[in-house]
């Protein structure tokens, strides 16, 4: 029995050494079931609610589709996962692919584990979630820090009758809270978040954690309360509950929605004030003039946000000296956002482009030089390579798969025979049981290894028949009707286009995924799934500037 055993806690506050004790545990259980561990998987200080956040479990689920586990190990169901929909996922496929779930506390899992314990966990998810907002919310009302430090504070000691320190108190930054009144001041005399945030970067002063000051950092959400401009602890008013986090069930990513208003909380901590009520009603008399509709009453997405890309490479260009996306900066051009909107300090690429002459050279590569002669033969070697490398592979593992299926069978039957001749059932029940379940599995295994899919084959005109719908896409792209399809099509094609300037010149590296060739040149009208092909994934770079793009490997 090839055993995976895996361990987790939960939060950064518990105690690493609870890996090893559970490490431990599960170990001197497999030794007295005679079992052999065959990977040992752990997540620490990460929450048991989304398996995508979770590499360790992740790394273990991927040895189970490999077919390189027959059970996998947990000292207790929690451990696995504390999710309703994540615990059943887990059971589910591990069922799929002929993989036992065991616990030492609960045992063999099974689908009545799974619904009540999935439920009991999920239920003391959700009641120390609200037990932590409690203790929060009274924290909050006696004056306290309930989380967190907002730009201007640190945390204060004071000592309780014993000496030891009283948590939650605060005291004001004298420098930070100058930049905060120089920022307000500023502002309500007529200047953009913009520009006092590169002026700020450009004077050396570090931004909230450390960071750069961005007009995002001032500007912040009105509605939610955030940004130095709607931070109402600045005048000794500090709201709570402003904004309620969920968690996306399938990302794992928390979002923040704003509470309404009955649902906000508001203390008096005079002693934390930084501006004088004149100068923040003088900030929320701008921010009124300055205000414009930017989202629908229900709080969706504003209307340009939902909007398809109207540029191709929307979102695709990227600064070679800082990483930063490129943004419209003017009517036509666009520029490194991060030196744009944070100053030299940020990032010193300076030069902008016109989008459409880009795009302009990107179509150009795509229809005369990604399918160079040699790009292809090489794609083909390597392809040729790796398929043949599998399928030593899969022939290999199932020679040995039918190899233990014999020896499997020749135990059953070698013990259905003791127990014809006169051994007591008893004795060999639970070894017949095991091997009879392992049995089954093999064969599975190797009738699911005979349907299998035949290895797609290349098409002997790749090249030509890559070019034909190249040229097909391009057409239906300079067309009106067929350009929002087309558009995507080849969006798909470009992983990025990456903007370098070198003596005072942008040059273009455009990256693209060169088994994306696969799909354009099946014949079929959808494209291939995910894993029909098992190539590895070839990278193309393209051009050192905006002379003609040369794509090579």
């Amino acid at each position: 029995m090839r055993v995976a055993i895996y361990a987790r806690y939960s939060t950064d506050k518990q105690e690493r050494v609870s890996i090893a004790v559970q490490n431990e545990n599960m170990r001197a259980f497999i030794r007295k079931q005679g079992w052999t561990e065959v990977g040992a998987y752990a997540d620490e200080a990460i929450t048991g609610a989304v398996i995508a956040l979770r590499p360790g479990m992740k790394a273990m689920l991927a040895s189970v589709e490999r077919g390189e586990v027959d059970l996998v190990l947990g000292d207790e169901l929690d451990r696995l996962s504390r999710s309703q929909s994540q615990t059943p996922m887990i059971f589910e496929r591990c069922l799929f692919l002929g993989v036992r779930l065991h616990t030492i506390a609960e045992g063999e899992i099974i689908r009545l584990h799974v619904g009540l314990k999935g439920t009991m966990n999920a239920e003391q998810l959700a009641t120390t979630s609200r037990k932590t907002r409690d203790a929060i919310a009274k924290r909050f009302r006696d004056g306290q820090n309930p989380g967190g430090l907002a730009y201007g504070y640190a945390l204060d000691f004071v000592p309780d009758a014993r000496g030891d320190r009283i948590p939650g108190h605060r005291r004001i930054v004298p420098e930070q809270a100058k930049t905060v009144t120089y920022i307000c001041e500023e502002y309500v005399g007529g200047r953009s978040p913009h520009s006092i945030a590169i002026e700020l970067n450009d004077r050396k002063i570090s931004g909230p954690r450390g960071g750069q000051w961005s007009a995002s950092t001032i500007n912040g959400n009105k509605a939610r309360g955030t940004g130095i401009l709607n931070n109402r602890l600045y005048i000794g008013e500090p709201e709570h509950q402003r904004q309620t986090y969920r968690k996306d069930p399938e990302t794992g990513v928390r979002r923040a929605f704003a509470n309404p208003d009955d649902l906000k909380q508001t203390t008096s901590v005079p002693h934390l004030r930084i501006l004088s009520d004149a100068l923040w009603e003088r900030v929320k008399a701008r921010q009124e003039a300055v205000a414009r509709p930017s989202a629908d009453h229900d709080g969706d997405q504003p209307f340009w946000a939902k909007q398809r890309p109207r540029y191709l490479l929307t979102g695709k260009v990227l600064c070679g000296v800082c990483g930063s996306n490129y943004s419209k900066n003017g009517k036509y051009r666009s520029a490194c956002h991060a030196a744009t909107k944070k100053g030299a300090s940020a990032c010193t690429n300076r030069l902008t482009v016109r989008i459409d002459e880009l795009e302009e050279q990107v179509l150009t590569a795509l229809r005369d030089d990604m399918m160079q002669p040699d790009v292809v033969e090489a794609f083909v070697a390597e392809y040729i390579i790796e398929r043949n490398r599998l399928s030593k592979q899969r022939d290999s593992s199932r020679d040995e798969r039918k190899a233990e299926l014999r020896d499997v069978t020749a135990g059953v039957d070698r013990l259905k025979a003791a127990i014809l001749k006169g051994v007591d059932a008893s004795l060999v029940a639970d070894e017949l049981n095991r091997m009879g379940r392992r049995k089954a599995d093999l064969e599975a295994e190797l009738a699911a290894g005979a349907d299998a899919v035949p290895p797609a084959l290349l098409h002997p005109r790749l090249a030509q028949v890559y070019r034909g719908k190249i040229e097909r896409l391009l057409d239906a792209f300079e067309a009106e009707s067929g350009r929002s399809e087309a558009q995507e099509l080849i969006r798909s094609l470009i992983d990025a286009v990456v903007m370098t300037p070198v003596d005072g010149v942008l040059h273009a590296e455009v990256r693209g995924d060169l088994a994306t060739m696969l799909i354009l040149a099946s014949e079929t009208k959808k494209a291939p799934k995910a894993d029909a092909f098992e190539v590895r994934q070839v990278k193309m770079v393209a051009g050192t500037g905006f002379e003609p793009v040369t794509f090579r490997l």
